[in-house]
C-alpha cells in the first residue's frame, strides 16, 4: 500500500500508521507531511521505503534525512502505479 502523509500527524496517529506498515508498503511525505522527516527517521524508523516530495521540502525549509529519498512529481506518479491501493493520512 502507498501511504500519503500530507499533514503533520499527531504522535498517536503516527504510531498507528507505523504499526500498519509492511516491507511492501511505501510512504510518501508531501505538503505539510514533510515536517515528519525528523520523527520518522529518528524516533520511529520505518520498515518500508520512505520518500519525500523535494519541492515540498524546499518550500518548508526541510532537509532530507538518511533513509528518505527525494522524489519529484514524476516519481510520485511512478509510485502510484506500483501500488494497487493507497491511503491518505
Amino acid at each position: 500500500m502507498l501511504h500519503l502523509l500530507q499533514s503533520d500527524l499527531g504522535s498517536d496517529e503516527l504510531k498507528r500508521l507505523c504499526n500498519k506498515l509492511t516491507p511492501e508498503d511505501s510512504v510518501i511525505l508531501m505538503n505539510d507531511g514533510v515536517y515528519l522527516i525528523h520523527q520518522l527517521t529518528q524516533i520511529l524508523p520505518l520498515p518500508c521505503a520512505c520518500f519525500a516530495i523535494i519541492s515540498d521540502c524546499e518550500m518548508r525549509g526541510m532537509v532530507l534525512a538518511e533513509g528518505i529519498e527525494g522524489i519529484d512529481m514524476s516519481g510520485l506518479l511512478a509510485l502510484t502505479t506500483q501500488h494497487a491501493s493507497s491511503a491518505s493520512w
